[in-house]
């Protein structure tokens, strides 16, 4: 299934391609480097559930093709060796999140993904959530199931799924770098170390705001 995918202004769009429940992967991360990018953006109301979670669906790069506002997609680090955590500079929508261009693929944000038929539609697509991970960080009383490490069936999944991207190298062309030189398409951001610590003390389990 071909799903429209973008911001929350409508200025950065594309297409993720034949998404389908064969991932299995789709999940609600709880980490605090999610909830630490969250408020980075100023999102953090709007991307994270009353748990502080992040809902994440993986999606193959070759598969991500941006067709227009790619001018707004802008990228950040947590750390100089961090994860690249792409986002739309226009309004702030976190997009994708990965390690590393050789990787097959991204940790794409699910809110992103805008079929016909809204969120049934969406969610017939993607599959069900099926791990709630971290939840050392977790905010107030977490759903049944939740956990802080993924169950090893998750987990062999992820693995599956990797490498069978791997094989069919499906890391490349990516929207988010560049073919020739395996750099990311934009400079990142690379928070200093002050300046995450200090958005890291809004992450849970204990907030403060």
């Amino acid at each position: 299934m071909n799903i429209p995918i973008q911001c929350d202004c409508g200025k950065l769009r594309g297409t993720a391609l034949d998404v389908d429940t064969s991932s299995g992967n789709r999940m609600i991360c709880l980490c605090d480097d999610c909830q630490t990018y969250a408020h980075f953006l100023r999102r953090s109301k709007d991307i994270l559930d009353a748990n502080g979670g992040t809902d994440i669906t993986p999606l193959r790069p070759a598969k991500i093709k941006f067709n227009s506002g790619v001018e707004h997609l802008k990228c950040a680090r947590l750390s100089p060796k961090g994860m690249f955590r792409f986002y739309a500079g226009c309004c702030n929508t976190p997009i994708a999140n990965t390690m590393a261009p050789w990787v097959p693929f991204a940790g794409t944000f699910t809110a992103i993904l805008k079929p016909t038929g809204g969120l049934p539609a969406r969610d017939a697509a993607t599959g069900p959530v099926l791990e709630r991970m971290m939840s050392d960080f977790g905010i107030g009383p977490l759903p049944p199931g939740s956990s802080n490490r993924p169950s090893l069936k998750f987990m062999l999944g992820v693995v599956q799924y990797f490498l069978s991207g791997l094989a069919k190298g499906l890391n490349k062309p990516s929207p988010f770098f560049d073919e020739d030189s395996k750099t990311p398409r934009v400079e990142p951001y690379i928070l200093s170390k002050t300046e995450r610590e200090s958005l890291r003390k809004l992450a849970g389990p204990n907030p403060a705001f």
